[in-house]
């Protein structure tokens, strides 16, 4: 595990319309309705138990030279093959620090339909991460979810196979009811923004128990993903997400969402803008947009996960009571060591270590 050291002051830019402002220094974080506000601490508490609702998968990542042209071919410099998925890839991460129990709640297949469903399981368990996965009613013979990934230098491209469905809601509360029958307590629940109608009723499930965070990383037609904001604390949106809304700033992207209708008063907005760092709402009707500038990548090796490990450096910074912007900064710098290595392994030591 990863001891962190105690946060200290963070040089921030505020954006407030169109001036430029700086936050006051000693301005206390904000508490508000189903938010449990963590004391200051340096490392997460051991009664913390962190939730993750989303995808593990099996990634297969070859590495190019370059791309081949149409109908052509190439070699493959290096085959990989790890355990991947947003969920997946947030809990082994955050798991690296301050010994954080985490639980990943993730839709898989028998071990005799795919035995990669065995190489998911084995992967979670070596990372400390306690595998809740599922069952839903699946063919004979369905495969477990993977990502077939082409990396090139500065670019990649990926292929997603999925056969299996989404976790319904029933699936969802009989594994948190065990959970809870064992006296595993959540005291943080996050999700990936997938369907929508099953992941509205798991959100509003968890009310009043723990701290809740949603991720919204692309659109999901025909529901509106975006009637998954009212019932959460903390919202991580993606830069794909704010681009194909028709926003090139982060900082007017949150102002637009924080007039969403039914956001909690004081829930946290967030995004992160890659090379340009991240940004935050911590209070959506003060309009007072905080920036936490990226850590300086030097040599960009693999960008598969870079937003995963941000979110997860994003919670375990406020699991440690931090501010919005003291929390973003550890997400940034979680994303920019990630950037600069192969995997997932090790990076939260490295990230701290460069902060």
């Amino acid at each position: 595990p990863v001891r962190g050291r105690p946060h200290r002051k963070i040089g921030l830019t505020v954006t407030m319309g169109d001036r430029v402002v700086s936050p006051p220094a000693a301005a206390p974080a904000a508490d508000s309705p189903g938010f449990r506000l963590r004391p200051k601490r340096p490392r997460a508490a051991a009664e913390e138990r962190l939730l993750c609702v989303g995808v593990a998968c099996v990634d297969i990542i070859d590495v190019l030279d370059a791309f081949p042209e149409a109908d052509g071919e190439c070699r493959s410099k290096a085959r990989l093959r790890r355990l991947g998925g947003n969920g997946a890839n947030l809990v082994c991460v955050a798991s690296q620090f301050d010994s954080l129990c985490c639980s990943l709640l993730y839709a898989t297949v028998p071990e005799d339909s795919d035995p990669a469903a065995a190489f998911v399981r084995s992967n979670l368990t070596a990372n400390g991460v306690q595998d809740l996965g599922v069952l839903p009613a699946v063919e004979a013979g369905a495969l477990l979810p993977s990502s077939h990934i082409l990396q090139c230098p500065g670019t990649r491209s990926i292929i997603h196979y999925r056969s299996v469905p989404e976790i319904p809601f029933r699936l969802f509360a009989e594994r948190v009811q065990q959970c809870q029958g064992r006296q595993e307590r959540f005291t943080w629940a996050h999700f990936e923004g997938r369907h929508v109608a099953d992941t509205r009723m798991m959100i509003d499930s968890m009310q009043g128990q723990c701290t809740v965070s949603v991720e919204i990383e692309k659109e999901r037609p025909p529901a509106n993903v975006l009637d998954l904001l009212p019932g959460a604390d903390v919202i991580v949106f993606s830069r794909a997400f704010a681009e194909g809304r028709g926003f090139s700033s982060g900082q007017d992207f949150l102002k637009a969402m924080c007039r969403t209708e039914g956001l909690k008063p004081q829930a946290m907005l967030v995004v992160a803008w890659g090379a340009d760092g991240a940004f935050g709402l911590s209070e959506p009707r003060s309009g007072l947009v905080l920036h936490s500038p990226a850590k300086p990548v030097l040599a960009p090796v693999d960008t598969v996960g870079a937003g995963d490990t941000f979110n997860a450096g994003l919670i375990v910074g406020l699991i440690r009571g931090g501010r919005l912007e003291e929390a973003m900064r550890l997400g940034c710098a979680v994303a920019s060591a990630k950037i600069q290595q192969q995997g997932f392994a090790g990076v939260g030591a490295r990230a701290v270590q460069a902060d």
